[in-house]
Order: structure tokens, then C-alpha cells, then sequence
């Protein structure tokens, strides 16, 4: 194993540990860490096997921390100079900082989360998987947010969320064209699973829908993914009961309330 594959590895695997991930989250509790400034001398350290320890406690803070917006901000800022040197060797380093949570923040922090990783597409196309699974993966709400809309009306946080997300996504495709397939993969490998709740289907299902606005040329291919996955929920989910002594007995099921909901939504924005 190369030097350079050893300190890769090594990253990943002292990040997957829980000894040194628990110990720097019960730091958090204690002591609010700052981001440091001086991003390029971290990069460039580790890249020279000097700086491997303040490498991985930067990816763990960016993991664990709460990380006040100001900060955050001026990180992204600090990122967006490195982008250049943020070659495939800098892998975990990237995903970490794709999988933050951003959608939910102030306006500028969004804004300069949009400008980070417009800039890190443009710049290192290889990263462009990565980001589109994380945004695509972020048109789910989170755990516990399972609650249906009223009205069957898309609720303004989850607007707001999905609006984010549209806006990178919509400028990936226009920067790099070729990247519509990539995007449809990733829509078809994260599909939310018949074990999720109607609100996380009717959600993704909304949000799919709203690609077709600025990728029309996966309008075929979107909407045979919708359909095919509301069959398999359809033929899957439990029919309910009908508690009806007048009805005949060939009519005793009907379709699921969750599939109801899913086609009403595809009916309506159709």
C-alpha cells in the first residue's frame, strides 16, 4: 500500500472508530469549536504526512459540531479558494462536508453552500456523484418529520428545503449536461423503500416531479420511475377492509390510503 493510500485509510478508519468520534463529541458538549482559517496548511500537511491528526479532528468537528452560521460561512468561503486542491485523496473530507445540513440555515449560509459546491463541480468533476446523491438524498425529511400535509399542500418547510436543493441541482445540469444521468441514477438508487412513511413518498414523489420543470429530457424516465415504484407500493401494501355488509365480496379491498395519496399528488401536478 502507497503512503498516500495508507493516510486515506487511515482517515477513514480512525473517523469510523467510536473512541475517537465520542471523545470529540463529549468535547462538544464542554468547549464550542472554532473552524480553523487556515485551511490550506491543513490540506497541504496532511497531504505531506505531517498534519494527520488536525486532518481528521477538522472532518470530525465538521461531523459532530454545531457550528455557529458566521463560521460557517467564512469556512465555505476558505473552501472555495482550496477547491483546487481538493483532488480524490481529499475524498472523505468532501462527503463530509456534502453531508452537512445546510437547507435549514440562514439565507447566507445557503447561498454560500450553493456557491461551494457549484465551484467544487465545476472545478473537480469527480466529485459530482457524491454531491448529487447528497442532495437527492436530502429531498427526504428527516427522521421523524412524518407528518402528512393538510390538505394534501406541500408545507413550507418542506418547500423551502426542496427549493435549496432544485436550485444546485438545476445549475449542475447546466454546467455539466452529461451529469442528467448521474442525477437519475441517484433518484432511482434513493427512492425512499415501502418501509418509509406516505409523507416521505409524497415528498420525494413532489420533488421529482419538480425536476421536470428545468430537466424536461428526463421527463420520460422520471415519470416510468414514479409509476413503477407506485405499482410495486400498490401491489405490496396491505388492502383495508371495507366494514360493509352491502357491498358485494368481490369489492371487499381497496387501495391503501398511502397509494391514494401517492396518485392523487401525480394526478394533480401532472
Amino acid at each position: 500500500m502507497s503512503v498516500v493510500s495508507s493516510r486515506v485509510s487511515s482517515v477513514s478508519s480512525i473517523l469510523k472508530s467510536p473512541g475517537v468520534r465520542s471523545q470529540l463529541i463529549r468535547q462538544s458538549n464542554r468547549v464550542y469549536f472554532k473552524l480553523p482559517k487556515d485551511l490550506k496548511s491543513i490540506i497541504y500537511n496532511f497531504e505531506t504526512g505531517n498534519g494527520t491528526k488536525e486532518y481528521e479532528d477538522l472532518i470530525c468537528i465538521l461531523q459532530d459540531s454545531n457550528i455557529k452560521d458566521s463560521d460557517l460561512i467564512e469556512f465555505l468561503s476558505n473552501i472555495r479558494q482550496c477547491i483546487s486542491l481538493l483532488s480524490p485523496f481529499h475524498k472523505v473530507f468532501v462527503e463530509t462536508l456534502l453531508q452537512i445540513k445546510w437547507t435549514n440555515r440562514s439565507l447566507d449560509v445557503t447561498s454560500a453552500y450553493k456557491a461551494f459546491v457549484e465551484d467544487l463541480i465545476c472545478m473537480q468533476i469527480h466529485y459530482a456523484k457524491a454531491a448529487i446523491d447528497n442532495l437527492v438524498e436530502q429531498f427526504k425529511p428527516e427522521d421523524g418529520a412524518n407528518t402528512e400535509w393538510d390538505d394534501k399542500q406541500c408545507k413550507e418547510e418542506d418547500i423551502q428545503r426542496l427549493n435549496h436543493i432544485h436550485d444546485i441541482l438545476r445549475k449542475i445540469l447546466k454546467v455539466v449536461p452529461m451529469s442528467s444521468e448521474l442525477l437519475l441514477q441517484s433518484l432511482r438508487g434513493r427512492f425512499p423503500y415501502i418501509v418509509h412513511g406516505t409523507h416521505t413518498h409524497e415528498v420525494y414523489v413532489y420533488a421529482l416531479i419538480q425536476i421536470l420543470e428545468y430537466a424536461p429530457q428526463l421527463r420520460s424516465d422520471i415519470l416510468s420511475l414514479i409509476i413503477n415504484r407506485l405499482m410495486v407500493l400498490d401491489v405490496n401494501i396491505p388492502r383495508l377492509e371495507i366494514d360493509n355488509e352491502e357491498e358485494d365480496l368481490m369489492d371487499d379491498s381497496s387501495e391503501s390510503d398511502s397509494v391514494l395519496v401517492l396518485k392523487q399528488l401525480l394526478w394533480r401536478l401532472l
